[in-house]
């Protein structure tokens, strides 16, 4: 699959009717083995997680410079270092775990793998609005690097699930999720504390509890269907393999580097974003809608682009795609 410029090509090769008969992706899971729920059910339920995980974690990075001042006491420019200091923890910590957290998913059980991110940002929500000083605001935030490595498990539980003709347009759909919660969190969450419906404080505490409802959802609405071929290996085995996969196939080696620089880029502009539209806009009444409208604004658009790029690509390839969107990024 690899070596494939469609991306959505089956890892073992099966006679086309048979791949249309089942429904599903006959790499993944043969004719003999159906799945539990729908494509589409799936697809609603890994979008209202995705949504509700980018639209708290949006609300988190837009506010955080502002939290530290008004909060912890921090001075503007102490803020901003603070930032810069807390924000790479988080991929300090949760780096080094995604491929494990991949392997448990294939090996154990992805459901539980998708629930426990959504657990452990309930309590990265509920230490951070229980803080009281930038240490443990640190610490706290550090502890969402273990809810990483949950996107790519929805995705590879969508895939096993969904025709392969659909492949495309049911992963844009959680993918509009994230841009979504993304423009929807800091418009909203800047609403209510400059409306003085809630202070930041208690918006990370309504960030807490939808997390936890998140981690139910899956919990009890998400049914993994059994699985066809069963992962042999150990732990670390399996986990080298991943990563030995990454950086020895061509096509995957180019993907991840394009990911990574574009995602290192964004990192360096992103936690810095508050502090520049507090630099222009200084009124505190209406600085967090502001801020929201700002960081909202970009991802409303990515939002609207997803679903749009997910058919573009199941027509006319990903790798040209992709190219179109890394120029369109660095624009």
């Amino acid at each position: 699959m690899a070596a494939s410029n469609d991306l959505t090509e089956p890892l073992v090769a099966q006679p086309q009717a048979q791949s249309e008969a089942t429904g599903a992706d006959a790499a993944v899971r043969p004719d003999s083995v159906r799945p539990a729920q729908s494509w589409k059910l799936v697809a609603f339920i890994f979008f209202i997680v995705s949504f509700i995980e980018t639209f708290t974690l949006g609300q988190l990075f837009a506010f955080l410079p502002i939290y530290l001042q008004e909060q912890m006491g921090l001075a503007k420019d102490q803020a901003a270092t603070l930032t810069g200091l807390v924000v790479p923890l988080v991929f300090l910590v949760g780096l080094p775990l995604i491929p494990f957290w991949g392997v448990w998913a294939d090996k154990y059980s992805r459901k539980v793998i998708i629930a426990r991110s959504a657990f452990i940002e309930a309590l990265v929500f509920l230490f951070v609005g229980l803080s009281q000083n930038p240490l443990q605001l640190a610490l706290s935030i550090a502890l969402a690097g273990f809810q990483l490595g949950n996107t790519g498990v929805m995705l590879a539980a969508l895939r096993s699930v969904t025709p392969v003709k659909r492949v495309g347009f049911a992963l844009s759909i959680v993918g509009v999720a994230g841009p979504l919660g993304f423009a929807v969190g800091p418009q909203l969450g800047g609403f209510l504390t400059d409306a003085h419906i809630v202070d930041l404080r208690g918006l990370f505490f309504i960030s807490a509890a939808l997390s936890v409802l998140s981690g139910l959802l899956v919990t009890f609405a998400y049914h993994e269907p059994p699985r066809a071929v069963k992962v042999e290996g150990s732990i670390g085995q399996l986990a080298w393999g991943a990563l030995k996969g990454v950086v020895t196939v061509r096509v995957t080696l180019l993907i991840f580097a394009v990911a990574a620089v574009l995602i290192l880029a964004w990192q360096m502009a992103r936690p810095f974003v508050p502090l520049l539209v507090q630099n222009v806009h200084p009124d505190p009444a209406t600085l967090n809608s502001a801020i929201g409208l700002v960081v909202g604004t970009a991802a409303l658009l990515g939002a609207l682009l997803t679903p749009i790029t997910g058919v573009l690509g199941d027509r006319f390839g990903y790798r040209r795609l992709l190219g179109i969107c890394a120029a369109g990024t660095a624009v």
